[in-house]
């Protein structure tokens, strides 16, 4: 469950990961396209229990709407820039409303018997994720210009309700598309 990037976020995410890309050659960098902000993720869940899951969201989203709008603001890494294992995109304006939601969400989830991730909701959208920690000073020099709110001035996306995305593994990493059932 997760809210798409679109428009000037998903191409400044776009320009950050071509930075990034030469300073961690060996990392698997994401395509613009399919970035997302992720609300929850359950693993397997079986496609009978996809109406149920929308009317969950439904239920989160009319206690605690999705904000208009938010933007991507910083880049950081998990679990820091010492030993990035993750690098990522935080989420400035419209962080609060994405947490509330995010909370409502979680807990008709959890209610309802679905595996919840037992750590705290950071919203964020995945840039890459690496495998050689050995490039961690030259990807910490790369981004420098991308960790100040600055370079992410106009980096805004429209939220709306949040989406229901399926992922499949291949060779490439994981393949995101919108769950229609």
């Amino acid at each position: 469950m997760a809210w798409p990037l679109s428009g000037p976020a998903a191409e400044a995410a776009g320009r950050a990961i071509a930075g990034l890309r030469a300073a961690a050659p060996g990392a698997r960098w994401y395509d613009p396209a399919t970035l997302h902000v992720t609300a929850a993720f359950l693993g397997e869940v079986p496609a009978s229990r996809v109406p149920e899951l929308r009317a969950l969201a439904a239920a989160a989203e009319g206690a605690s709407p999705s904000p208009q709008r938010a933007a991507l603001e910083g880049l950081g890494a998990f679990p820091s820039w010492d030993a990035p294992r993750i690098v990522w995109a935080g989420v400035g304006e419209g962080a609060a409303a994405l947490c509330a939601l995010e909370a409502g969400l979680r807990a008709r989830l959890a209610a309802a018997g679905f595996p919840i991730e037992d750590r705290p909701f950071t919203p964020h959208v995945t840039l890459g994720r690496l495998k050689d920690k050995r490039q961690a000073a030259t990807l910490r020099a790369a981004a420098g210009p991308w960790t100040g709110p600055e370079a992410w001035r106009a980096a805004a996306f429209p939220c709306g309700p949040v989406r229901l995305y399926s992922s499949v593994l291949a060779a490439s990493g994981a393949v995101h598309a919108e769950a229609l059932g």
